[in-house]
């Protein structure tokens, strides 16, 4: 009866080992993926900063105001880290595009403190981390620039955001006012304009400004899949099964931080469920 336990016991083990062997392994790839993303993603940023920088250069040289100008680079550079800030929480990596959209907007509205309404007009697209970052700021920018622009001398004004994927899997993303016909406007080169054309090259897109009453700014990109930051979600742990409900429990709040940590989803099985 020992000699069975023990074996039971032993093969349980194993079970154990080859289970967190694998997850090790996907840490591993994971962390791999991340790290490739991270670079690239920094380097995208300096050229952002890079770009902000020298449109402000050229604008001091013309006769500019310095301290405007760097001001306004700030401000650029601020929002884009918020927005970083906010699209690399675990949670919201696994929000649909409309989500993030809706924050931006909301919060960029409120702050002006002007009497205008926005709306957003999305379906249940989920753009990658890649994709979600530049299209959130472009959509930072215009919105900022019609609050700057499109509503001067009116009582209110309303700011449409839209986000669909099209029939050919390609994804519109759009921003419309009823203001004055100055709102998102990109024909100018402005500071604005040089990062929204700069962001719409990072997402391989298609842009184009039209005025049939106010201004709608429309971008077409190609969709890319979604990474796979949540390559480990679904994984189930059972170690309290096969070693003991115990034994193992520092062992699972060390997984469940790095899953956490990595986007994915843990289930802790009890024996019996």
């Amino acid at each position: 009866m020992i000699i069975l336990l023990l074996i039971r016991a032993l093969n349980k083990a194993i079970d154990t080992a080859q289970e967190l062997a694998a997850i090790s392994d996907a840490l591993r790839e994971r962390t791999a993926t991340l790290f490739t993303e991270l670079q690239h993603r920094v380097a995208n940023n300096l050229m952002f900063v890079s770009s902000i920088l020298h449109h402000q250069r050229r604008l001091v040289a013309r006769g500019g105001s310095a301290d405007q100008a760097l001001a306004d680079a700030q401000e650029r550079i601020l929002t884009m880290s918020r927005i970083h800030r906010h699209l690399y929480d675990p949670v919201a990596i696994d929000q649909p595009g409309r989500i993030h959209l809706d924050q931006v907007c909301g919060d960029l509205i409120r702050a002006s403190g002007m009497p205008v309404t926005y709306r957003i007009e999305a379906d249940e697209t989920f753009l990658s981390l890649e994709q979600l970052i530049p299209a959130t700021l472009i959509v930072s920018e215009l919105v900022t620039n019609c609050l700057k622009h499109a509503f001067n001398n009116q009582d209110s004004g309303e700011i449409i955001v839209r986000l669909q994927q099209q029939a050919d899997g390609t994804v519109l993303l759009q921003v419309a006012d009823n203001g004055c016909g100055e709102g998102p406007g990109t024909e100018k080169k402005g500071l604005g304009a040089v990062i929204v054309q700069n962001l719409a090259n990072q997402l391989h897109g298609h842009m184009k400004t039209e005025h049939p009453e106010g201004t709608v700014v429309s971008l077409i990109f190609p969709r890319v899949a979604r990474d796979e930051r949540r390559a480990l979600s679904g994984v189930t742990i059972n170690p309290a099964s096969r070693c003991g409900p115990n034994s193992s429990q520092p062992l699972l709040i060390v997984l469940q931080r790095l899953l956490r940590r990595c986007g994915g989803n843990w289930h802790f099985q009890r024996p019996g469920d």
